[in-house]
């Protein structure tokens, strides 16, 4: 890896303690999947679920990536507009200008 992860998804929070720790000390995000017999303070965001049914496990994991990826292609949309459209700032300046050469006649 090159940088940081941005967050962490954890599918068994009890299994998986040495990476909360570690996820912690470099103040990593955590998301984890919450059976009832796991401390859900242990994780930023707790997703309350079964994480031992393969079931459940696919089906959270599947929600997830899909709102990632939506996340993803809003991203390259928004970066798509902005370069599209002209930098807002030079027409601001553009309009103060104007408006002190009108204040100057």
């Amino acid at each position: 890896m090159t940088r940081l992860p941005s967050a962490l998804f954890i599918v068994d929070i009890l299994r998986e303690h040495i990476a909360i720790a570690e996820a912690r000390r470099l103040n990593i995000p955590t998301i984890g999947l919450v059976d009832t017999n796991s401390d859900p303070n242990l994780v930023d965001f707790p997703i309350p679920g079964n994480d031992d049914a393969a079931k459940s496990i696919e089906l959270i994991t599947r929600a997830i990536t899909e709102a990632i990826r939506e996340g993803l292609n809003e991203r390259k949309l928004n970066r798509d507009t902005e370069a599209a459209r002209p930098d807002e700032t030079e027409a601001v300046a553009a309009e103060l200008a104007e408006a002190v050469e009108s204040t100057e006649e």
